[in-house]
Formats: C-alpha cells, structure tokens, sequence
C-alpha cells in the first residue's frame, strides 16, 4: 500500500489536504480536518484597502452550516451573509396563523457574533407556504397576508 499527501490550494485562501492512497488497485480519498489558512484573511483585506462599509465581501448560505466546515469559512472570511432560504415565507410562515422566527433569529444571533453584515433575502411569490398557494383565499386576502408576512419581516 502506498500512502502519500497532496495539499490544494483553492485561489490562494484555503489549504484543503487530502490523504490519496491506493488499496487492492483502487484509490481512496479522504478529505482530512478544516485546516486554517496562511497568510492575511479576506476579512484583514478588505479591513485594510477599504474604509468603513464601502465593500462588502460574502457568501449565501443556510442555517444549517452553522458550525459545519462550510459555516467556519463563512465566519473567518466574509463580512457579508445572505441566508439562502431561512427569512421565506415557506419557512417562516409554513403553517396558517402561525409565526416560526427560530432559523431568522440565530442568523440575527449569529451575524451579530461574528461582526457580519446580514442581507435579508425574503422574497414572495413562487416561494410562498404551501398553504398559501393552495389556499381558497381572495386575491385581496393573498395579498394582505403577504403585506403582514413582509411588514412582519422588516421589523
């Protein structure tokens, strides 16, 4: 059996080692632990060429990377977060009469956490509830419930 390391470096910012080796003619891969990078972070980057707010630098995600490998990048290297699906109606508002604020409140908690600038994406439309699509509901009555769920939402 041969073993051996092969490190890749993605654009220069983030070493990922990967352990290769050969066993009875096939190849096995194993991705190994979530290295910290050398060198200045995005974060430093920016922090030093740009003043204040002028350039926002970040990744789209959900709360389920919170504390994955994918959610350690998003908090070392980017100043900016946009959750990909947690503010949509379908998650907020999944049930009829019922508000489920516990996904958009840890990414309140946790942009906050880590110095970050949170982008709300909330759109309605084709990513309403089920409930909403389906619902025997007037076109006037739609539409207040969308107003309620948006004004609710920019609070």
């Amino acid at each position: 059996m041969r073993n051996f390391i092969v490190n890749f470096l993605f654009k220069s910012l983030i070493p990922l080692s990967i352990l290769l080796f050969f066993s009875n003619s096939r190849l096995m891969i194993y991705a190994q632990e979530l290295s910290t990078p050398r060198g200045k972070r995005i974060r430093e980057i920016v922090a030093e060429n740009y003043s204040g707010d002028k350039l926002l630098i970040g990744c789209t995600t959900g709360s389920w990377a919170f504390g994955t490998k994918t959610g350690k990048i998003m908090d070392r290297e980017f100043n900016y977060v946009t959750p990909e699906n947690d503010f949509k109606h379908a998650v907020i508002r999944r049930t009829h009469g019922q508000w489920q604020w516990a996904r958009a409140d840890a990414w309140i908690d946790h942009s906050h956490e880590n110095n970050q600038v949170l982008r709300i994406h909330g759109p309605i439309g084709p990513q309403c509830s089920d409930w909403a699509k389906a619902d025997k509901r007037t076109g006037r009555e739609l539409e207040d419930e969308l107003k309620r769920f948006m004004t609710a939402l920019c609070k």
